[in-house]
């Protein structure tokens, strides 16, 4: 199960950055036409976003590598440094972003949502790690990159209803579709970090157990 979570993660990622870079052409023609006058009378806000949120995207895996935190810490805190910064330009852009998203208000909502808890919850492990509460410094950025990885999901739903959706295997408009994603693209991602974070727990538990067994003995 962590293997091919982690797989398909790791495919999702290289598709997103390849996808994300096309809008380094800054060619026009890319924008899904539905948002095509909206980005270019906003590409300030929305290469703000994409640039911050793509570092942070980038970055991110690379916090949770234990040989490096062990072997590279300053290395580590630096990186972890731009990671904050990229979660900080790119979510407070998407704030800037959301009320002009394609679906009207309840995808505004959405994204605003996603990019208010992303600060949030990116905050809270930079707080954390300040206290030195590694343990609970580690889980907030598990929450944390759950959200980034929306740039991830969000690239998938859409793939997958505009397949869908050209192969007439559904019948639904873009607009409902948006929406749903919208919320889709983050909810599910902040569910499975819950789950990750239950199980480092429960890990962190049985290690304490058997080193307290072995004290014993």
């Amino acid at each position: 199960m962590k293997k091919a979570l982690l797989g398909f993660g790791g495919f999702l990622f290289v598709v997103t950055i390849l996808q994300v870079l096309r809008y380094y052409t800054f060619n026009g023609d890319m924008y899904f036409p539905e948002q095509k006058e909206t980005y270019l009378a906003h590409q300030f806000g929305l290469y703000l976003h994409i640039t911050g949120s793509t570092l942070a995207f980038i970055l991110g895996p690379f916090q949770f590598f234990p040989k490096l935190r062990q072997k590279r810490m300053q290395l580590h805190r630096n990186m972890g440094k731009l990671y904050m910064l990229g979660v900080l330009v790119g979510s407070s852009a998407g704030i800037y972003m959301a009320p002009f998203a394609y679906g009207g208000f309840p995808t505004t909502m959405g994204f605003l949502s996603l990019a208010v808890i992303s600060l949030f919850v990116t905050g809270m492990a930079l707080r954390r790690v300040k206290e030195k509460r590694i343990g609970l410094h580690k889980e907030w950025m598990v929450r944390s990159y759950a959200c980034i990885f929306a740039a991830a999901t969000l690239r998938l739903y859409l793939g997958t209803f505009t397949v869908l959706s050209e192969t007439g295997t559904i019948d639904l408009e873009l607009a409902p579709a948006y929406i749903a994603i919208s919320w889709m693209c983050w909810v599910p991602n902040l569910i499975v970090a819950e789950w990750i974070i239950n199980r480092m727990r429960n890990q962190s538990d049985l290690s304490h157990v058997a080193a307290n067994s072995t004290s014993a003995a």
